[in-house]
């Protein structure tokens, strides 16, 4: 507020073509300055003039009083000395400026009302006459009271709430107790409502006593009106001093709402995020979601507030509802907007299986067909739809009578190989699933369980409960006996010993002629047995000799041999295996090393000697006697695989049986074996090599003293050479077959077998060369020579 007088102060002295440095003028009176209560104004001192004559005292005084309430003393020359009056000191101050321009200013603080009136100013220069200012100071005295109401007397604070829209409201502006009395006047959105020229607001004054009424009538509320700013202010002197003001706030219901967030798809059980929002509304806007069953007319609230936000679990039930998304303000409940959204709910396959129409299930027999039906609830529809028995998937075979048309299974001709537990198995975009367990069961005649011919061997005299073998269904049968000979035919009932259903019979063979076909045939519920069940009764005797007996792949520590059975001679037969270990000769002693004994023809022997030829012989045996015996040669295979395997006769297993896997003591045993082995191979290997370049050097000097004993004595006959007159070098030998060799190919021809001609001192001899421990042994031919033996 002081910069603003000091501001019209200048204004004022500009407009009257007045300067600081003016010289020519004494007085200067007649300046108007205004300051509110309690606030600084400031006084300029206008006899400060611009001249070479610096001021030496500056005086100040109030109305006509003649003592000085504030002076400046420059008479002792610096910055002068400041004096005040009592009471005056702490809220007067006054500075002198003397370049670029000289100005001095009286600033007075906590403005009162008594410090009203006219300020003089007297300038004393030390050259110069004085000079005098005056300054009418007026003090204003704001609104003691200044309020705004609404057209209940209720005062308005920062926000005025309405649900007016479309009608007027009305607000009234107060103020009391100013000096001087000040006007009201009203802005709205900060312009002074005569600059808008809007025909809906009407302004009203009144004055009742010392206080002041305005009352402005604002019709035809609009919804740009909301939030927008109205004020009233107390003009004095053309000053605004006080301003009271409040926003509009309408009470609006929403303009829009819509689900922005929704899955285009949702599945079962799973839980979805969704997110309505809504515009326009004020306050606020609430929002209530709906699930609406259009079927049944059906509207469920599933949450109401102030969140537009829903976590909705998902359900298959809710496939096709609406999902309703309802924004409305809370104080205008009667005015609801909606956006809404069908749901679409994928699940996975939900699977039945069951028979197909006219299937009595209990009741299906062989040689019928049968529909198997695989029914499911799915979204969407499964793209895969296939059918298991017993964990096996069925192919469609259409020779065999197993047809798949879509969702349906048809065999045709059942028969009691048919009868399983079936499945099917659905897979859509979502999930797969497996259908219930569906036990097809097969009705059927009698049959043989086996239908290879069992032959009894039995003796004179011999009695033999026999079973018939045959199974069905319905189990319930009963079985017919009947005995066929070459030259009779009888029928058994009442079988003495056994049961009504006739299972078993109880045969006893009195004489030869009870040698034959033993014949049962089954009945049940669905008819007769078509082939009969069929014993031959033989005479009992010692089985036969196993046959086609073979050992497996070649193995260092095993030998696995299996054979097929021979006849049994009647009677249950036990198998029995020998193995004995061949000496170093084909025709050396044997030693039992193993024998076994099992219900079957196959035979495994463990923990053997690797590289160890083997005899093994089978034979079988009963209560009656034992077969013949089968030899079979094998062996166990060397542990390295530089050796060569065995030919295909002696090869050996290479089977191991889970004890030999699972027990840490073979497994030991075996390594520290190998490992032996290892060592015991190396050392041959060295000896053998060290012990045959001896050899070599050893033969080889031996040949050439040989050689040079004969050059010495022909040497020592004098001559020539009987052999030069042959026309034939002492170092040539003959060969019927291939003619002259030189002593090199003749090392090279010895293990041929031909019989080599040797001249020697013109001699001949014709001998065979054989070796023997590394000795050349000679077989004379024809000879006349004393060598009988040439150590190499």
């Amino acid at each position: 507020m002081a910069r603003l007088s000091g501001q019209i102060v200048l204004s004022i002295l500009m407009m009257r073509g007045f300067t600081p440095a003016d010289t020519s003028l004494k007085d200067i009176n007649g300046l108007n300055i205004r300051g509110v209560v309690g606030t600084s104004v400031k006084l300029p001192c206008l006899a400060v003039r611009r001249m070479l004559d610096d001021p030496t005292l500056i005086v100040w005084f109030q109305g006509n009083l003649t003592d000085p309430i504030y002076s400046l003393d420059r008479r002792g020359g610096g910055t002068g000395t400041h004096w005040s009056k009592a009471g005056g000191e702490k809220r007067m101050e006054f500075r002198l400026i003397l370049a670029p321009e000289r100005l001095g200013i009286l600033t007075i603080t906590q403005l009162r009302y008594r410090d009203q009136g006219v300020y003089r100013c007297r300038v004393d220069y030390q050259d110069t006459p004085s000079v005098h200012s005056s300054i009418n100071l007026t003090v204003i005295v704001p609104p003691t009271e200044h309020l705004l109401l609404d057209k209940g007397g209720t005062v308005v604070n920062q926000t005025l709430l309405t649900n007016s829209l479309g009608d007027s409201i009305s607000l009234q502006c107060t103020e009391s107790g100013e000096i001087p009395r000040g006007k009201l006047e009203w802005t709205w959105n900060k312009r002074p409502l005569s600059e808008l020229e809007d025909p809906r607001f009407t302004v009203v004054m009144k004055d009742v006593g010392n206080q002041s009424l305005s009352t402005i009538h604002i019709h035809n509320i609009t919804r740009s009106d909301h939030e927008s700013l109205i004020s009233c202010g107390v003009r004095i002197l053309d000053q605004l001093i006080s301003s009271v003001q409040t926003t509009l706030s309408i009470i609006l219901p929403p303009l829009g709402v819509k689900i922005t967030k929704k899955p285009t798809d949702t599945i079962d059980s799973r839980t979805y995020l969704f997110e309505c929002v809504s515009t326009g509304a004020s306050p606020r806007s609430e929002y209530s979601w709906y699930l609406i069953d259009k079927s049944l007319d059906k509207r469920v609230r599933l949450q109401t507030g102030s969140s537009g936000m829903l976590n909705l679990t998902v359900e298959r039930t809710f496939h096709g509802f609406t999902l309703v998304c309802g924004a409305f303000n809370p104080f205008l409940q009667d005015i609801l907007l909606e956006d809404s959204l069908t749901l679409r709910v994928l699940y996975a396959p939900e699977v039945k299986l069951g028979y197909g129409a006219g299937i009595q299930a209990s009741n299906i027999r062989e040689g019928e067909d049968v529909y198997i039906e695989c029914t499911e609830t799915a979204r969407p529809k499964s793209h895969t739809i296939s059918f298991y028995k017993n964990g096996l998937e069925i192919e469609e075979d259409k020779t065999a009578g197993k047809i798949i048309s879509s969702n349906i299974l048809v065999i045709q001709a059942v028969t009691k190989e048919d009868a399983g537990q079936y499945q099917c198995y659905t897979e859509n975009t979502v999930g797969r699933n497996f259908s219930n367990i569906l036990w097809l069961t097969v009705k059927y005649v009698p049959v043989c369980a086996e239908s290879v011919p069992d032959t009894i061997g039995l003796s004179i005299g011999d009695t033999k409960i026999i079973s018939c073998p045959v199974i069905s269904n319905p189990p319930n049968v009963t079985v017919h006996w009947f005995f066929n000979t070459s030259n009779e035919y009888k029928k058994y009932v009442n079988l003495p010993g056994m049961d009504n259903s006739g299972y078993q019979v109880k045969y006893t063979l009195r004489n030869k002629g009870d040698y034959g076909s033993l014949q049962c045939f089954g009945e049940n519920s669905i008819g007769y047995q078509k082939s009969p069940c069929i014993f031959e009764i033989q005479p009992s005797g010692p089985p036969s000799v196993p046959e086609n007996c073979s050992s497996l792949d070649p193995h260092p520590t095993q030998i696995k041999v299996v054979c097929s059975p021979g006849y049994d001679g009647g009677i249950q037969q036990t198998y029995s295996g020998e193995l004995f270990e061949i000496g170093s000769d084909e025709e050396g002693e044997t030693r039992l090393v193993r024998n076994l004994t099992t219900e079957k023809p196959v035979f495994t022997f463990y923990n053997l000697e690797p590289g160890t030829r083997f005899l093994v012989k089978i034979f079988s045996s009963n209560f009656k006697g034992i077969s013949s015996t089968v030899k079979l040669k094998t062996t166990t295979i060397k542990e390295t695989f530089r050796l060569p395997l065995l030919t295909k006769e002696e090869t050996v297993d290479e089977v191991e049986t889970e004890a030999d896997t699972q027990d840490p003591r073979i497994h030991q045993e075996n390594f520290e074996r190998k490992f032996n082995k290892m060592f015991v191979y190396l050392g041959v290997i060295i000896s053998c090599t060290s012990v045959c370049a001896c050899v070599n050097m050893i033969c080889g000097w031996r040949l050439y003293t040989w050689r040079q004993s004969l050059s010495l004595n022909r040497t020592s006959s004098g001559g020539s050479s009987p052999s030069s007159a042959h026309g034939r070098s002492t170092e040539e030998y003959t060969d019927d077959s291939v003619g002259t060799l030189s002593p090199n190919q003749l090392t090279s021809r010895r293990s041929g077998g031909h019989p080599w001609r040797m001249m020697v001192d013109g001699r001949t001899a014709d001998m065979e060369l054989t070796s023997v421990g590394g000795r050349l042994l000679q077989s004379p031919a024809s000879s006349s020579t004393d060598i009988t033996e040439t150590q190499l």
